[in-house]
């Protein structure tokens, strides 16, 4: 019960329901490693009544737009947006790449780490889900990611591949006033977060014909069902599509019709120019 009225007292106070979830998160952790270690008799914060988490689509940019973004950036942040918009990294995973991730011979891109920023300092460690995961150059990307390599990353195996205009780990908030903010604003387009452009590479995978499960392992999340739920609503542009095969899926005078066109361009992102 006391549990429960200190869930009650945060909604009251007005918490977001992700931050009064995260804080129930905490305080169970805390006490299953209290059972775990006979302290206690069960974990007393299991079943508890929890906030529901509102579900939005996600906002994107359609592929014009990012390249519009990153055409407007200056190197070698361009290559930045470009890989954000079009890979979908976490920017934290994208800041802690190095010279050793970029396998140009192959065409892969390895994500094993990402930086985080902690009370001012910068912290390198695994990424979100701990897993190690390789992303798919595109060969006009494969092309940038080469340039830049050639004439702006140490050879050194652990050298950074993005860093500060002081050659020092790229920080978010810097990235986010320096670089970001005043682009859009020259664009006239919504002031938004960075993690607009991982909305857009999987809107742009989507669009590309890239199945659930593989825009799940580009992006790296835990599972593909959470990938649809996040994106279901950009998979369902090309649900007329679907319809229109399945009659050209039959049988026509015992010969097969021809295979399926290619996915449906979609109508539009949630983000147009000047809008």
């Amino acid at each position: 019960m006391d549990i429960q009225r200190w869930v009650n007292a945060m909604r009251s106070d007005e918490l977001s329901a992700s931050r009064i979830r995260q804080a129930h998160v905490v305080l169970s952790q805390v006490l299953t490693t209290a059972v775990r270690e006979g302290r206690i008799g069960r974990n007393v914060a299991l079943g508890i009544k929890l906030p529901p988490i509102p579900r939005k689509e996600a906002e994107y940019f359609e592929p014009d737009v990012v390249e519009r973004i990153a055409s407007s950036v200056r190197e070698p942040y361009d290559l930045l947006v470009r890989l954000l918009g079009r890979l979908g990294p976490r920017f934290g995973e994208a800041a802690a790449l190095r010279r050793r991730s970029v396998n140009l011979l192959t065409k892969r891109l390895t994500i094993e780490e990402s930086i985080a920023e902690v009370s001012g300092r910068l912290v390198f460690g695994p990424t979100k889900t701990h897993a190690i995961r390789k992303l798919p150059l595109p060969p006009s990307l494969a092309a940038d990611f080469k340039r830049h390599l050639e004439k702006g990353v140490g050879l050194e195996p652990d050298a950074l591949v993005f860093t500060s205009p002081t050659g020092t780990p790229l920080r978010y908030r810097n990235f986010m006033r320096r670089v970001w903010r005043p682009t859009l604003e020259d664009l006239e387009l919504p002031n938004v977060g960075v993690h607009v452009l991982r909305h857009s590479a999987a809107a742009a995978l989507i669009q590309s014909g890239a199945y659930a499960t593989a825009v799940q392992k580009i992006l790296g999340h835990r599972s593909a069902a959470f990938t649809l739920t996040v994106y279901g609503h950009i998979f369902d542009t090309d649900l007329d599509l679907v319809a229109e095969n399945l009659d050209q899926a039959g049988m026509v005078g015992g010969a097969a019709l021809e295979p399926r066109r290619g996915p449906k361009k979609l109508g539009g992102g949630l983000f147009a120019p000047g809008s």
